[in-house]
């Protein structure tokens, strides 16, 4: 049967749409347009995904309609729809913006799944990914080729074709951020993709000169982001009503019936131009200026047309072989308004177009098929010649560029002003005198009876000459084993990785090489000193850097990788604990218990309230942090409290950490509670996450067997950021490798931030007393950064170096200066970093371009979402930047290092996977343990009725679509280790209990990174913001005379956070800022002051009144136009530089 389907619109959940774009609407204005199938939109969205849950139910195979309820309401309102009932099918279009091939591509795509359950997988993945609450159409930092992959695998059946190919950005062949063919963007899967969205700026015709594109179907749709908006483009099938159908139909071509479509001139990105100047230009006259605007200098935005030329290879006016018909039409309302010569918004022009639908039918059959008598009769003459116009395409157009709208016009102006019948019918003037200069051919194969219809052998033949690119697996890299791993070193690198034997130490400077010279030191023992990978160990202090020493080590000895022990400190003793853990009396399946198992047991044994246990818990922390893990006497921690207490409060009236902390005062009570703990700890199986290293070093000491098979086993120790060391951890090294033995450790006692967790610098002096012949080399060229931020982070460590004669010497030479930007408020603060962002990206969604807040001309960036980062002394100033950058769009993420099994929802779907039955393997728990916490958020009440009173999870209402999307993707990735434990599940809990929600975040994806300057250390980003550079807050002090080592170790963090930049640094601070209940002046951080002049450019946003744009005079001839409709703020920043 044949029908128009339109498979591109949005909902009221993504940007810039109308607060009406529900699903009865969208049903309704569907009938209205003559569209029988329409695209959902938006369907990853949590609240639009609840509402598609709730208001449409199954139809024909893969399609659904509106409830009973909502499709009378409809046909109330538009009597038709009763014998035209809308169907639904489950689309979204999502935009991608990441770097490939040292370019920022940005890049949309249109999703389709077959059902409810494809959908769901489809959200969990990209729920891993980026934030799906922000906006209807999801922005993520993801590859396109990942992208379409995650969609393959979302279901059989499901599909994504790309949208608006030619959008100057946004698109997969656009000018600004796209790729000259689909191969180069999609891959190894491009083969997989069997239609391409044409957009509103491009036509049939205009893509028909690109051989490459044959072997597509061509597709229009609306992208409405109003109900009104549907079918203003839509495709044509001649099937069977269903999914199915409709996929083959785009696949194959069999039952595809071509488009119906705007005149390409009037989509705003035809012709090239610079809108500020209101300049237009055809591709010749661009080329002639050198891709200037002639009247201001700036880079023109490069049009559709211009494009097209750039990749054809075919003349204007050729026709490929096989081709589906296609049809230029303008949209009734604005037919209507031409002739009123009024706004098509107007209520006149919606009167008229109520009318003419309910006397003559849908707009498409009026605007295609409706005789040109009823057209006369129900509406007028006018009517009825434009639309003969138009048919026939004898229009004149006045081509849109750089975001503005083009014009359509069926009449002139004189005959308008003249508007009687006699003139229309006796003085008709012919198509020629009609246009304007730029007229094009009639935009039409419907009229063309040879044309009129394409065989069904014609529609085989087209099929059977499409290439046959088959899918086939991407290249495997294979790397051969390094015949010198010392080639590529510099001369510094060398000399350290050239020392084999006895102690060494590296002095390590940011962006020196440490971890290069690290690995290629240990590829050196392997290749070069023929020593056992098996006798290597390398201990660093998260699993992120675990994993890219492996991942460098697999390029350098990728025959032996696998056999060289990489992990971290926790790693380490739980192996050592797992082994040997019996001698210390730990239980045989011991698994690590997460802080909220452990204030239940707590509350439970000592019969104390939640809030009691969580005061205990805490304590109880500070004590084995404290005294008992580094052998600190009790008397010398109360006398650290006492003298804590007699300090004065801070510049907030705090009192300092050590004296309002939880850290007690050890005496009876303390000791008692301590042992009942671990006893009851002891008793359920269960191990303390900070008892892992200090019952490793326990065993180790006590049973010398045990050590010295440790010591027999690893001949050569390599320890990573050694400033991060703690007592506990340095006693491991200790035993692990005896004086004169081969240790290597590298650090820089200048970034030595962990004072707080037992990290002190001093251990590079006690290194020294501990292995009296160790060397030392150090590394002093600095890769990473440019001259102004390596000079400038060198003047701000300098009061407080711990390294002698500290030298730094920076081979990047670009000679961009350090932006210190000072804000009115907090606010303003997070705005200037989203806005910069923006900026520098180029813009990540079409209103940055269309409203201006970033210039066309800058819109071209090499950057991508991960090359930004925003750092901050405490974890309380995330929030307003979170919040400013989920109103953006922007994908980010908030980086911790809790673990992950802290999290609520990972708690309850371990708590449910421990309750079944044991012969399940791990793989098989988690997996039932998710379908049974999916059936209960789909029926909270049923589960809360079977819940039992002594169920420690929550209730199901407790976790949104987001937290199961979360979950879904946490199974999903953790599926592969959770297959290597087996039937283990204390196994799998403990190492679980070792990652962070980092751990599982997709490598794949580009996002924003928001981190609290601590956590920044070892990573390394092209563009930072060090946010909140005011006394008080970095430093953060806790007293007025606050001096001393504490200032010593903020100043060293702030030289972490300044050499975590690449390319550009920006040093934020708010003259005012809300803090600790309170709004306060602030001045500018001492450690900004340290730097000269000389490597600063400052900056300051101004807040100025923002007042109501005048009301923009509809244009009477452009209907098209939309007037300014942005709701007035109180305030808009404005950056002055």
């Amino acid at each position: 049967m044949p029908f128009y389907a339109d498979l591109h619109v949005h909902s009221k959940y993504a940007r810039a749409t109308s607060g009406d774009s529900d699903l009865e609407h969208m049903a309704l204005w569907a009938a209205k347009k003559g569209v029988a199938v329409l695209g959902t939109g938006d369907f990853t969205h949590p609240a639009w995904f609840k509402e598609i849950q709730e208001k449409l139910v199954p139809a024909e195979p893969g399609l659904f309609r509106l409830k009973a309820d909502l499709e009378r309401w409809c046909a109330e309102q538009f009597p038709a729809f009763a014998q035209h009932a809308t169907r639904f099918l489950l689309e979204v279009e999502i935009s991608t913006i990441y770097k490939k091939g040292d370019r920022t591509r940005k890049v949309h795509h249109l999703h389709y799944v077959p059902d409810l359950p494809a959908a769901e997988r489809f959200i969990a993945r990209l729920s891993g990914i980026g934030n799906l609450n922000a906006d209807g159409r999801p922005i993520l930092g993801l590859d396109s080729r990942d992208l379409l992959e995650i969609t393959l695998e979302a279901g059989d059946g499901a599909y994504l074709i790309p949208a608006h190919i030619w959008t100057p950005w946004f698109a997969v062949l656009g000018s600004k951020s796209g790729f000259d063919s689909i191969e180069q963007c999609y891959g190894d899967l491009a083969s997989r993709i069997f239609a391409l969205e044409t957009g509103l700026s491009s036509d049939p015709p205009m893509n028909w000169r690109l051989s490459q594109l044959d072997r597509f179907q061509l597709v229009s749709n609306s992208d409405a982001h109003s109900p009104g908006k549907i079918g203003r483009e839509a495709c044509r099938f001649d099937c069977a009503l269903d999914y199915w159908a409709i996929r083959h139909a785009l696949e194959t071509g069999h039952g595809y019936g071509g488009t119906v479509e705007f005149f390409p001139e009037e989509g705003k990105y035809h012709l090239d131009g610079h809108r500020a100047c209101r300049v237009r230009l055809e591709p010749e006259e661009t080329n002639r200026h050198g891709g200037l605007c002639p009247a201001c200098g700036k880079e023109l935005t490069v049009g559709v047309m211009h494009r097209v030329d750039e990749l054809a290879d075919r003349p204007d006016g050729a026709k490929r072989e096989k081709r589906t018909p296609f049809r230029s039409l303008v949209p009734l309302p604005e037919v209507l308004a031409e002739i009123h010569r009024v706004g098509v918004g107007s209520r006149k022009v919606a009167d008229s177009y109520e009318r003419l639908i309910a006397s003559l039918g849908s707009e498409l059959f009026i605007l295609e098929r409706a005789p040109l008598d009823e057209l006369r009769k129900a509406g007028s003459t006018l009517l009825a010649e434009g639309i003969d116009r138009m048919r026939k395409g004898r229009v004149t157009r006045q081509a849109g560029y750089d975001g503005e709208y083009g014009i359509i016009r069926l009449f002139s102006d004189d005959e308008l002003t003249r508007g009687n019948s006699v003139s229309l019918l006796f003085d008709l003037p012919r198509a020629a005198a009609v246009q304007s200069a730029n007229v094009g051919q009639a935009s039409s194969l419907f009229n063309s009876p040879a044309e009129e219809r394409t065989s069904e052998k014609d529609r085989q033949d087209a099929c059977s000459t499409l290439p046959s690119l088959s899918l086939h697996e991407a290249p495997a890299v294979s790397f051969p084993l390094c015949s010198d791993p010392l080639a590529g070193l510099d001369s510094e690198q060398r000399a350290a990785a050239e020392i084999t034997a006895g102690p060494l130490l590296i002095i390590a400077g940011p962006g020196t090489g440490k971890t290069r010279t690290l690995t290629h030191r240990v590829a050196h023992l392997v290749t070069n000193q023929g020593v056992a990978a098996e006798q290597i160990l390398a201990v660093t202090f998260t699993n992120r850097a675990a994993n890219e020493m492996r991942e460098r080590l697999e390029k350098l000895i990728p025959a032996s990788t696998d056999r060289v022990l990489v992990t971290t400190f926790h790693g380490l003793s739980y192996g050592i604990l797992r082994e040997h853990g019996r001698l210390v009396g730990l239980a045989e399946h011991f698994r690590i218990a997460g802080e909220a198992e452990r204030r239940a047991l707590l509350g439970e044994k000592l019969k104390l309230s939640e809030r009691k246990a969580a005061q205990w818990l805490k304590r109880i922390f500070e004590l084995k942090r404290g005294a008992r893990a580094a052998g600190v006497p009790f008397a010398a921690v109360r006398r650290e409290q006492e003298a804590a207490r007699a300090q004065p409060a801070d510049a907030f009236g705090e009192p300092p950490p050590a004296a309002r902390g939880p850290r007690a005062l050890p005496n009876g009570e303390d000791q008692l509670v301590l042992d009942a703990y671990d006893r009851a700890m002891r008793e359920r199986g269960w191990l303390d996450f900070d008892d892992l290293i200090r019952l490793a070093v326990e065993l180790l000491e006590n049973c010398t067997d045990v050590l010295a098979q440790y010591c027999d086993r690893f001949h050569h120790v390599s320890v990573d950021e050694f400033q991060d060391i703690d007592a506990r951890q340095y006693r491991l090294v200790k035993l692990l490798v005896p004086p004169g033995g081969n240790l290597c450790v590298i650090g820089d006692p200048d970034q030595a931030i962990y004072s707080f967790r037992g990290a002190e610098p001093r251990f590079f002096q006690q290194l020294a007393a501990d292995y009296p012949t160790v060397r030392a080399v150090q590394l002093r060229r600095n890769y990473r950064s440019s001259r102004a931020i390596v000079r400038g982070a060198l003047q701000a460590i300098t009061p407080a170096t711990l390294v002698e004669g500290r030298v730094l010497e920076a081979l990047n030479a670009d000679a961009t200066r350090i932006v210190v930007h000072e804000s009115p408020s907090d606010k303003a603060e997070a705005e200037f970093v989203v806005h910069t962002i923006e900026q520098l990206i180029g813009g990540h969604t079409f209103f940055s371009l269309d409203s201006a807040r970033v210039e066309t001309g800058e819109a071209r960036s090499d950057y991508s979402f991960s090359d930004f980062a925003v750092l901050y002394r405490t974890d309380a100033q995330a929030d307003l930047f979170c919040e400013a950058l989920a109103r953006s769009g922007i994908p980010f993420q908030r980086h911790s290092h809790e673990p992950l099994t802290e999290r609520e929802a990972v708690r309850t779907l371990l708590a449910v996977a421990r309750e079944l039955a044991g012969e399940l393997t791990v793989a098989d728990r988690l997996k039932t343990a998710l379908d049974n916490r999916k059936a209960d958020l789909r029926n909270p009440k049923e589960a809360r009725k079977v819940k039992s009173e002594r169920d420690p999870r929550p209730s199901p209402s407790a976790f949104g679509d987001s937290e199961f999307g979360f979950l879904s993707d946490f199974v999903f990735r953790i599926s592969e280790f959770a297959q290597s434990c087996g039937h283990d599940f204390a196994r799998f809990e403990s190492e679980s209990a070792l990652c962070s929600d980092e751990d599982l975040w997709d490598p794949r994806a580009d996002r924003v990174s928001l981190l609290t300057l601590h956590a920044s250390k070892g990573l390394e980003f092209a563009v930072v913001f060090i946010v909140g550079c005011e006394d008080g807050l970095l430093p953060l002090r806790f007293g007025s005379d606050d001096q001393g080592a504490h200032l010593d170790e903020e100043r060293r963090l702030f030289f972490v956070g300044m050499t975590r930049a690449r390319e550009r640094l920006f040093l934020s601070r708010a003259t005012k800022r809300l803090w600790r209940g309170q709004l306060r002046q602030q001045v500018v951080s001492p450690f900004v002051n340290a730097i000269e002049q000389e490597f600063l450019e400052r900056s300051k946003t101004l807040l100025t009144p923002r007042t109501k744009p005048d009301a923009e005079q509809l244009d009477l001839f452009n209907p098209s136009r939309r007037s300014g409709n942005r709701a007035a703020a109180d305030v808009s920043p404005r950056t002055l530089r």
